[in-house]
C-alpha cells in the first residue's frame, strides 16, 4: 500500500516538524496530495517543503492556508510554482501583506506572478485573505 494522501492540517507542526516531513517525502513518487494548513510553519518551514517538491515530487494538491507565511516568502512561492506537479495551491490567510494597508509586498506579488507564469499545470490558486488583518481575525 502506498500513501498518496497525507493530512496534517491543525497539528502545531513549526518550521523543524516541517523539515523533518519533508525531507522522509524525499523520493516519494506517489503522494499526491499533502495538506500542512493550520500549522506555524513559516516562510523556513515553506524552504523544506519546496524543496521536497523539487525533488521529482508527484504532489499535485498543496494546502499551506494558515501558515503564517509572510512576505518574504515571495522567492520560495516562484520556486513551488516552477514545480510543474502541481495543479493546486493553497496560501489563503497568509501574512504576504506588507505594513502598508491593503497592499501585499511588491516583490512577493511579482514572484508569486512570474511563478505562475512558469507553471503550465495549475488549476487552482487560493489567495484570500493574505494580509495581516484578515489573519489576526482567525
Amino acid at each position: 500500500m502506498n500513501l498518496t494522501v497525507l493530512n496534517i492540517e491543525k497539528n502545531n507542526i513549526q518550521s523543524r516538524g516541517a523539515e523533518i516531513i519533508s525531507k522522509a517525502l524525499e523520493g516519494n513518487k506517489v503522494l499526491t496530495v499533502l495538506n500542512f494548513s493550520k500549522n506555524d510553519i513559516k516562510k523556513e518551514g515553506l524552504e523544506w517543503i519546496v524543496k521536497a517538491i523539487h525533488n521529482e515530487s508527484a504532489i499535485q494538491y498543496l494546502n499551506l492556508s494558515n501558515c503564517g507565511i509572510d512576505a518574504e516568502a515571495g522567492k520560495m512561492l516562484y520556486e513551488l510554482l516552477k514545480s510543474n506537479s502541481l495543479r493546486s495551491l493553497d496560501i489563503s490567510i497568509n501574512l504576504l501583506e506588507r505594513v502598508e494597508y491593503n497592499n501585499l509586498g511588491r516583490k512577493a506579488i511579482e514572484e508569486l506572478a512570474k511563478g505562475l507564469g512558469s507553471n503550465k499545470k495549475l488549476l487552482y490558486l487560493n489567495i484570500c485573505n493574505i494580509s495581516s488583518a484578515a489573519y489576526s481575525e482567525q
